[in-house]
């Protein structure tokens, strides 16, 4: 069975160093859960590798952060273990939030109330 790939390209994660902070580019690719595998975000060229299982996720949001790489805006995925910051492209950021929350929260939002509905009309 092939895999449900949602989105995929270039993420920055910001890495801490001894003397700052620091971006490492890394080729990110973005899964759906399937019958053969979890919802996951996988990113290639770590030394610290990397997957987040999107199960463990709390929140996605976007972050304003000093120094990001050139036009780049970034977003924080925060899991019950640790937080990460990336950046992408400016034009993309929304989008890997969208897909990202999409897959790690996937109920849909609370319908109104039938009661409120009626008493409004």
């Amino acid at each position: 069975m092939e895999e449900d790939i949602r989105k995929q390209g270039i993420l920055y994660l910001q890495q801490q160093q001894t003397f700052g902070k620091k971006w490492k580019r890394m080729w990110s690719v973005l899964f759906r859960e399937n019958t053969c595998s979890i919802s996951r975000l996988e990113f290639f060229e770590c030394k610290d590798g990397g997957v987040i299982r999107l199960s463990n996720c709390i929140r996605v949001s976007e972050v304003d952060v000093n120094g990001c790489p050139k036009d780049t805006g970034s977003f924080l995925v925060e899991t019950t273990e640790k937080m990460y910051v990336f950046a992408a492209d400016r034009n993309q950021v929304g989008d890997w939030i969208h897909k990202l929350c999409e897959i790690a929260f996937p109920f849909p939002p609370p319908q109104k109330n039938l009661l409120q509905s009626t008493k409004m009309q």
